[in-house]
């Protein structure tokens, strides 16, 4: 066994394995691509996302389905749209062909709902019971994008379609529950 795959099968965090952040998402199963994060610090930023954002929500809410998680360089070149890896920290420290951090924040993102949850009361709950760094809302039937690092933000965003390209930008709030709509 490899030591990527030993680490990979090792625990994170009380609920969680390495492999759980690592081996989520469509296009890492359906593609089968080296997801391995290269940087130690990859691993360290992992495990802190795990024990501090997504054990109290396991602890709280029982089940958690994991949409997205670590990107490395190889995943975040097959995916064109729809991401954001210079800002969204689900590269964590890893580096690009140059060298240079894909993203510059540090810590780490996952992307996740609750089966049954209203995305909309797990933000709400995360914004008053955890330490994050950046949490972005979708919908409330969607996943939501939260991140940790130690030096946490806690800046919430409402993503919003824009009028005129229907993109989806971030509008940053203070309360979900009082901006996102009904």
């Amino acid at each position: 066994m490899t030591t990527h795959e030993q680490a990979k099968n090792k625990k994170c965090s009380q609920h969680f394995y390495f492999a759980d952040l690592i081996d989520c998402g469509r296009t890492v199963r359906n593609l089968n691509v080296d997801n391995r994060p290269l940087q130690s610090s990859s691993y360290l930023a992992l495990e802190d996302l795990a024990i501090n954002i997504l054990d109290p929500i396991k602890e709280q809410f029982k089940l958690v389905k994991l949409t997205y998680g670590f990107a490395s360089h190889n995943l975040v070149k097959l995916i064109p749209r729809a991401i954001a890896p210079k800002i969204d920290q689900h590269s964590s420290f890893e580096l690009n062909s140059k060298g240079n951090l894909i993203c510059d924040r540090g810590g780490a993102a996952v992307d996740l709902f609750v089966p049954g949850l209203d995305s909309l009361k797990l933000a709400d709950w995360i914004s008053a019971n955890i330490p994050f760094d950046r949490l972005y809302y979708y919908g409330s039937d969607k996943s939501i994008h939260v991140s940790y690092t130690n030096a946490g933000k806690r800046l919430k965003y409402l993503m919003a379609s824009n009028d005129r390209t229907g993109r989806l930008m971030p509008r940053k709030v203070r309360n979900f529950s009082e901006e996102a709509p009904k």
